[in-house]
């Protein structure tokens, strides 16, 4: 009989285990994700964000590209992938949060800080987004 009950308690936490990690919601591939616009933007840079629009900037002397989305707060948007296509091309997958909890009705920026991979050397690079919706946004080019 203990071992019944072992058993049981074992797959009760083993269900609960499964079920909060499936809350999570899809894992960013970005090195790093802040709330806000990137603190190194020039004012020229900032006249180029339209609140509703991605975009992106160089950072790090073009190792990094900063990607701002604009969306929720509580559920900010999530790179979930990044597929290099040829030598001046960057796929990017961006899913929704589920966030912790219910998404408010704010719209703040996310910054999202991207590694661009060694095989994309040729200037300049251009973001392709997409979405599970299947929307997409015109490309972004960073020269």
């Amino acid at each position: 009989m203990m071992a019944v009950k072992g058993v049981r308690r074992l797959n009760v936490v083993a269900t609960s285990v499964l079920l909060l990690s499936s809350c999570s919601g899809p894992t960013s591939v970005a090195e790093r994700v802040t709330r806000g616009l990137p603190d190194a933007l020039s004012e020229t840079q900032l006249a180029e964000i339209t609140m509703k629009d991605p975009a992106a900037f160089w950072l790090d002397m073009g190792k990094t590209i900063a990607l701002v989305t604009f969306g929720s707060s509580s559920c900010p948007a999530v790179v979930s992938s990044m597929e290099a296509i040829g030598t001046d091309t960057l796929k990017l997958r961006i899913d929704s949060s589920s966030g912790s909890g219910p998404c408010t009705a704010d719209l703040t920026a996310t910054t999202h800080e991207l590694m661009v991979p060694i095989s994309v050397a040729q200037r300049p690079v251009i973001l392709t987004l997409s979405y599970p919706e299947g929307d997409a946004s015109p490309p972004l080019v960073l020269d």
